[in-house]
């Protein structure tokens, strides 16, 4: 039951699913050739966090702060 259900989900996601992350791509999963899925894969994500998605990644939470937190470092 839940490899159909699995199943299900992919076919869905590749047919319907949001567009490729991979930074210069946007396309459609579905349309990806193997090689294009290959590049992609190999590609950074064009996303990046923001100052409070960063602060929650290390564990703070950025609304507990009575003042906005700006991160002096990234290198952890």
């Amino acid at each position: 039951m839940r490899f159909l259900e699995g199943a299900y989900f992919w076919v869905r996601n590749r047919l319907t699913g949001a567009r490729c992350y991979a930074e210069g791509c946007g396309g459609l999963p579905l349309l990806h050739t193997p090689w294009q899925y290959r590049r992609c894969l190999d590609t950074p994500l064009g996303i990046t966090l923001t100052d409070p998605g960063w602060l929650y990644a290390n564990g703070i939470d950025p609304r507990s702060t009575p003042e906005p937190v700006v991160p002096v470092s990234r290198a952890s």
